[in-house]
């Protein structure tokens, strides 16, 4: 033993490891003593009413003085020993869930009872589809009001994308954004400006009900004024060149021009049916499971089809093991699939909005884009590609409506490619699918629905890193990709009517690596460029195409090459008419390329 004795807490004697027992710290021993003589075990009938009365004694008088004038027995208060002997006795009373059953069971009266038959049980169902259908009614109704009424910032997710557009038109009583002089306010010039070029009746219709929205034709006049609409609004102009005001919710700042199937394609693909670009995908997606048994398909929700439903039908007929659902986790999802490119299978990987890619850029940047380099060859994630949506959509705001293209087309070793319209969609993903390089295939989401057009329902591909000369022209080029393609259309096509200028339009379809010569032989035929995209100016791709062809046709430039492009803000949700550039801003740079 120490020299403490017996006040020493710790034993000596190895067959006993601790004298006393262990103490917490953070509790004063004091109050612990304190409840352990104040358990309430031991107490009578006197000192719980003298508890009661130093605790509740004017609640008590007015409990006393109810029970005296109803005569009541309120009894709040009992002792520890005489609750448990209650709760026992409860106990004993208490009969079990089968027994009660029993007992309402031998309760009821057949008197008391409906008989059930083939009419009651029928009138029964049918009152209770009554009630379901007037109840969905009732929601759509609500959801229709909330929407005219301005507040669809309430809405889900997957409300905002999946609702009818045409809830917002159409409505008698919703009042027109009006603009009125108020009193002192200077003169001003005020113009009256058409702006139905920003969307066409019927734009929003879903294909699958058999509807098929209204397009132009190329170089037809005609079908241009039918889809531009007589109604106009009246709006000051101050600082500002165009002001364009949404006339419906997801309009487009464009007509969309339809492509012709052409014969080598149409020898390949076979018959043609009417597609937009999101049954395009869905087509491209089916042949390409089809054809390779190791192809999968992957992504935030694309089980069940997707919220631009682009996988409709994929897992009922290829199953779960082929097309499934991810966690919410880009760099997840973009490294998955490298690992199954790279383990020898073809990986069709989603990203829901290109928008939420840059999670995944350390993925496709360090990892995709560098993997074959990187291993001398030994190794390779080739059979990986990803699709994600792309550019403006009328309401998208700050994180639904970026064009990321220029962030990747800096990295070698990836292909970055962007439709137009359904038939490239098709031909298009196909072909990023079998590429032996890794590619991103950024799908313009405003055209899911909007864009229609005759595609061939067999397996056909497209080349890729091949400009198409969509309009042939002789006094200026205007090259493009995606949505601004039609955009230029439009543009060309005033050029010609209102200047008598000639205008060449490319698509180049693939950004990356992208085709300098096709667009450097039109430029030493016309001798002027211009450079038009939904992205900001500054580093957009637009000035490495103008950087290259200002060194390579600098001899044959009659103009400086002009640049069309989105402004460098962030993407804007109210002033998305200032943000993009339209056929306005297109012609402006044509007329100010032909006047140098």
């Amino acid at each position: 033993m120490c020299h403490k004795g017996a006040k020493c807490k710790f034993s000596h004697d190895l067959a006993v490891e601790q004298k006393t027992q262990k103490k917490n710290l953070y509790v004063d021993s004091r109050d612990l003593k304190h409840e352990e003589d104040d358990n309430m075990e031991n107490w009578d009938e006197s000192k719980l009413n003298e508890v009661v009365n130093n605790k509740h004694g004017e609640a008590n008088k007015k409990l006393n003085q109810t029970t005296i004038n109803t005569g009541a027995d309120i009894s709040r208060y009992v002792l520890k020993k005489d609750r448990k002997k209650m709760e026992e006795q409860d106990k004993e009373n208490q009969i079990s869930l089968e027994e009660l059953i029993e007992k309402e069971r031998a309760a009821l009266s057949s008197k008391n009872l409906t008989k059930i038959t083939l009419q009651s049980f029928v009138a029964w169902k049918k009152r209770k589809l009554r009630e379901k259908k007037q109840k969905e009614a009732d929601e759509e109704k609500a959801k229709k009001d909330k929407i005219k009424a301005g507040k669809a910032l309430g809405m889900s997710g997957r409300d905002l994308f999946t609702f009818n557009a045409d809830a917002c038109i159409d409505d008698e009583d919703a009042e027109d954004v009006e603009y009125e002089k108020e009193e002192g306010d200077p003169d001003e010039k005020i113009f009256e400006i058409d702006n139905n070029f920003f969307k066409f009746e019927g734009m929003d219709d879903d294909l699958d009900n058999d509807g098929t929205a209204p397009v132009v034709g190329a170089g037809n006049a005609d079908g241009l004024a039918a889809v531009m609409a007589s109604r106009s609004v009246s709006i000051a102009l101050r600082n500002i060149p165009y002001l364009i005001q949404h006339s419906r919710r997801g309009g487009a700042h464009f007509a969309y021009f339809p492509t012709g199937v052409k014969p080598e394609i149409a020898s390949v693909g076979g018959p043609s049916e009417k597609m937009n670009v999101c049954q395009a995908i869905n087509s491209a997606l089916h042949i390409a499971l089809e054809t390779d048994k190791t192809a999968v398909v992957f992504g935030e929700d694309v089980a069940f089809g997707g919220v631009f439903r682009c996988s409709v039908g994929l897992k009922d007929k290829y199953g779960g093991d082929r097309v499934f659902n991810t966690p919410l986790c880009e760099q997840g999802i973009v490294g998955f699939g490298i690992g199954v490119a790279v383990g020898g299978s073809t990986a069709i990987a989603e990203i829901q909005f290109g928008d939420y890619i840059f999670p995944a850029y350390d993925q496709l940047v360090n990892e995709a884009a560098k993997y074959r380099y990187r291993s001398g060859g030994m190794f390779n994630c080739g059979a990986l590609t990803v699709r994600t949506t792309y550019g403006a959509v009328g309401h998208g705001g700050l994180y639904h409506s970026q064009s990321p293209e220029a962030h990747f087309t800096h990295t070698p070793g990836l292909k970055v490619v962007i439709p137009r319209g359904p038939i490239q969609a098709k031909g298009l993903l196909l072909s990023c699918i079998r590429d032996p390089n890794p590619c991103i295939f950024f799908e313009p989401k405003i055209l899911y629905r909007l864009a229609a057009e005759d595609v061939p329902k067999g397996d056909y591909t497209l080349p890729l890193s091949q400009a198409e000369v969509v309009v042939e022209g002789s006094d200026i080029t205007i090259l493009a990709w995606a949505t601004q393609v039609h955009v230029a259309l439009e543009a060309a096509q005033m050029a010609k009517e209102q200047l008598g200028v000639s205008v060449e339009v490319i698509d180049l379809v693939t950004i990356q690596p992208w085709d300098e010569d096709t667009v450097a032989k039109s430029v030493e035929k016309t001798g002027r460029l211009i450079v038009t995209h939904e992205a900001p100016v500054t580093s957009g791709f637009g000035a490495e195409v103008a950087a290259a062809i200002q060194r390579r046709c600098f001899l044959h430039l009659e103009s400086p090459i002009e640049r069309v492009c989105g402004f460098d803000t962030p993407f804007p949700h109210v002033y998305e008419p200032f943000y993009l550039p339209t056929k306005w801003r297109v012609f402006d740079a044509i007329k100010k390329s032909m006047n140098y």
